[in-house]
């Protein structure tokens, strides 16, 4: 977000995520985390998220915000990936990694 508006990334400002989390299968899951270390979301500081079922279809939308370093600002971009979990309604655990949503991700 460039927060002066001069069309630079600067030291200081944010990049804001936008995490979808959508149960696409076929079974209810529950106590979905997201784990995500640039946002801090790591160990016990994992997001939990609220509700904590999601029924076939059901989805959830939040935000996460970061703080560019000076090193990000350098390199010139900030790479990131979150992981979202859950536990499946037989007791397995389901998970998948974060893209954004470009068919070319998944390769």
């Amino acid at each position: 977000m460039d927060d002066n508006h001069d069309g630079y990334d600067q030291t200081g400002e944010k990049v804001i995520y936008t995490f979808v989390v959508k149960n696409n299968g076929n079974v209810t899951l529950r106590d979905p985390v997201i784990k995500d270390e640039k946002l801090g979301f790591v160990g016990n500081n994992a997001l939990v998220l609220n509700p904590t079922i999601l029924n076939p279809g059901d989805s959830i939308t939040i935000t996460g915000e970061y703080i560019l370093t000076y090193d990000d600002v350098k390199s010139t971009r900030v790479v990131n990936t979150a992981t979202v979990s859950a536990s499946d309604s037989v007791g397995g655990m389901v998970s998948d990694v974060s893209d954004s949503g470009h068919p070319a991700d998944d390769e």
